[in-house]
């Protein structure tokens, strides 16, 4: 029964990247210019935001040394500019999907579904965090100082989820009639944009481009975002705030989808199988 409910899961997550539910796909069909207006804005933000990482990256991995003292660099390091990419953001996503983000699950299959996302973003950052412990690291990886655990710097991290859920968003929705570049797109978009400014972390950022690939195409699949922006959260909170090694920070959050995965057993355990399907699906009930 269990193999069934997964398999059932995992066939209405392959149709939801084909006809996602989450976006209001319908009310955008005839803007077009709206879309294309709301994807150049989030690449700008991007470029303004992480853009500025990517050079600062790349230079310290060729210098041998974090770049200070430029007028990049303190842009780059301000905590101001990823609260205005966050705010935009957010409207971006109002805008494509009818609001900031998906709803509670509370029907049993939707559990199931926050497990999925939560281990595509949980299981690549672990498992690249433990080959990690076997390479050297590079002098760009972190800081010494600690960020006090309620600062504006610490959103710096978490708020990579809510761009990329928008930028997915309008992807979208402007590739609804192509689905081989819309998958494409999901799949290099979310590891290149999100690994390249994780390259000051030398060999490691391998396994972020992975990283970003899973959670890119669950979050197409669902616009569950917001347990990654909490993941993410949590992560960097350990290790800047906390002073954990990124290992163990990563194996926390891993203990978080853990825990949600246990919950979605628990739930899914308390009805028979044909009343845990979503509605449509191979003549289930709304599950409710």
């Amino acid at each position: 029964m269990r193999e069934d409910l997964d398999a059932l899961t995992l066939k209405k997550l392959r149709k939801s990247f084909t006809n996602p539910e989450w976006l209001v796909g319908d009310n955008l069909k005839d803007k077009k210019n709206w879309l294309l207006g709301s994807l150049i804005l989030l690449l700008g933000l991007y470029l303004l935001n992480w853009g500025l990482s990517i050079e600062r990256a790349f230079r310290c991995l060729a210098d041998g040394t974090p770049p200070q003292g430029r007028w990049v660099d303190d842009l780059a390091t301000s905590a101001y500019v990823p609260v205005v990419v966050a705010i935009l953001s957010l409207a971006v996503l109002k805008y494509a999907s009818g609001r900031f983000t998906a709803s509670f699950p509370r029907k049993r299959y939707q559990w199931s579904e926050l497990t999925y996302v939560g281990f595509a973003w949980a299981l690549p950052i672990f498992f690249t965090r433990l080959i990690a412990t076997w390479v050297p690291e590079t002098p760009c990886v972190t800081s010494s100082e600690r960020i006090p655990l309620f600062s504006l710097y610490q959103l710096g991290g978490p708020i990579e989820e809510v761009w990329f859920a928008a930028v997915i968003s309008i992807w979208m929705l402007l590739m609804t009639e192509h689905p081989r570049a819309k998958f494409i797109g999901v799949i290099l978009g979310g590891g290149v944009l999100r690994g390249i400014f994780h390259v000051f972390q030398g060999w490691e950022s391998i396994g972020l481009f992975v990283w970003g690939a899973c959670a890119a195409l669950l979050v197409a699949m669902t616009g569950r975002w917001l347990l990654l922006f909490f993941l993410h959260l949590l992560n960097n909170a350990l290790v800047y705030s906390f002073g954990s090694s990124a290992l163990e920070a990563a194996t926390c959050a891993l203990f978080v989808c853990v825990v949600i995965w246990g919950v979605s057993e628990s739930k899914n355990k308390k009805v028979p199988l044909h009343s845990k399907l979503p509605k449509g699906a191979a003549g289930g009930d709304d599950c409710s």
